[in-house]
């Protein structure tokens, strides 16, 4: 799920868990995203700059990243946060679990 974010807007864990701060694309450090990792599953919430630890527990509602700009790497593209849902190591569809509104504020 892709919501539309402006650089530096807040983000906020959907659930409690522990952060994994990774690249998204392998050898490129220009663009990070988070996964949180609980009781209710797993997030990967990407093209973030993280403000917790990269091994930090969280709650939920607790502010975890700003978004990032994805204008130097994709020009031309929306800017976006990129959100994936796993259950049980399989993909889920994001919006059954959480809108989008409950991890960016507009």
């Amino acid at each position: 799920m892709d919501v539309l974010s402006y650089p530096g807007q807040p983000v906020f864990a959907p659930f409690a868990g522990k952060v994994r701060i990774f690249n998204v694309s392998e050898g490129d450090n220009s663009l990070t995203g988070i996964e949180i990792s609980g009781r209710a599953g797993k997030v990967k919430i990407m093209y973030v700059n993280p403000i917790v630890g990269a091994t930090a527990q969280v709650n939920a509602g607790e502010q975890i990243a700003v978004a990032q700009s994805l204008q130097t790497k994709y020009p031309g593209i929306a800017d976006h946060i990129h959100i994936e849902v796993w259950i049980a190591g399989t993909p889920q569809n994001p919006t059954t679990y959480f809108p989008p509104d409950s991890i960016i504020t507009v």
